[in-house]
């Protein structure tokens, strides 16, 4: 997570007669993905509900900071889900979609993808007004879009 890559490692569930929390599927430990065997069928399912799980926790944490630089007064929300070959996206009445695979991400590209959904909520098109926006509370955008444009999904 925030950019850190991990190694998987099936792990044997506790022994016990309840079965597993979605939460105890998989966790991070040191260096470590960790996936109880249970649930090895289903690995690529829980993996990613692990990390959607962590995205939106980590997005509502860093969100209010951004908005507040913006002046943003209104309530934003977020979904976090699979957007295809799309980092972000804004909907409608302050609704923010990030891709799940955000979290897999450095926190500099997260935050240049969190202000550029943001700026949308202020002008929608890619004008040179938009840019202005993004500028303002983040002058570093051009060294982080390039470096998210370079590595990317790569990275992800």
């Amino acid at each position: 997570m925030l950019g850190h890559h991990y190694r998987l490692k099936r792990i044997d569930p506790p022994s016990r007669d309840q079965p597993e929390e979605p939460s105890e599927l998989v966790r991070i430990e040191g260096d470590r993905l960790l996936l109880s065997s249970s649930s090895a069928t289903t690995a690529e399912q829980h993996i990613t509900a692990f990390y959607l799980r962590e995205a939106t926790r980590y997005l509502n944490q860093v969100l209010p900071n951004w908005q507040a630089r913006f002046g943003y007064r209104e309530e934003i929300r977020i979904r976090v889900r699979d957007l295809g070959y799309r980092w972000g996206s804004c909907g409608k009445h302050g609704m923010l979609n990030f891709h799940w695979r955000v979290i897999q991400l450095p926190p500099s590209a997260i935050d240049y993808i969190v202000v550029h959904e943001l700026a949308h909520l202020l002008v929608t098109d890619h004008s040179p007004a938009f840019w202005r926006e993004v500028e303002t509370v983040l002058p570093d955008y051009r060294t982080r879009r390039n470096w998210l444009r370079e590595h990317g999904f790569k990275n992800a």
